[in-house]
């Protein structure tokens, strides 16, 4: 599987300790240390190769990972729609993907959670909103989209398209 943006490496032990063979990339360098040490601790670091990586994804190989997983990673990618379809090409035929992102929420939360540091230190920042939500839809087939108020996130799940042409065309049969 494919984490994308593994900071502290948690999510990796966890899918490491699961079974997965795991390929975690973060384009912070700052992370890597603190990851390692993590994926030891667990005594999983035969599973889990941690990469740096520049944000683009074309040094993976093409249709190479069963999952793909994302936690509040993709609100910082200015080109989503773009790296949604580079996310598709690394997927196996039927490959799955899992999406934790952070949504708008409401205008008191959504100003509120401006001046926590983490998102300090990323003003580019885009909380999804239900507009965001069919820019998902072309790039893969959706399952599930749910929207969890407090914290305000969607967890996404979907596959990859048979047929990426059909998604233009809403169908993913």
């Amino acid at each position: 599987m494919l984490e994308i943006g593994f900071r502290s490496g948690r999510m990796s032990c966890l899918f490491a300790l699961l079974g997965a063979q795991v390929t975690a990339i973060d384009i912070n360098g700052d992370f890597l240390a603190e990851a390692k040490l993590e994926a030891s601790k667990w005594k999983v670091t035969d599973r889990i190769e941690f990469m740096i990586y520049n944000g683009d994804l074309a040094f993976l190989q093409d249709e190479a990972f069963d999952i793909v997983f994302t936690k509040s990673v993709l609100v910082l990618v200015p080109h989503l729609e773009s790296y949604l379809f580079e996310i598709n090409r690394k997927l196996k035929p039927d490959g799955k993907v899992i999406f934790i992102e952070n949504a708008r929420g409401d205008f008191l939360y959504h100003f509120l959670r401006r001046f926590r540091p983490v998102f300090r230190r990323y003003p580019q920042s885009h909380f999804f909103t239900t507009s965001d939500l069919g820019l998902f839809a072309k790039a893969f087939c959706l399952n599930q989209v749910k929207k969890i108020r407090l914290p305000p996130i969607y967890l996404i799940t979907g596959y990859k398209s048979p047929r990426i042409e059909r998604v233009y065309q809403g169908s993913c049969m």
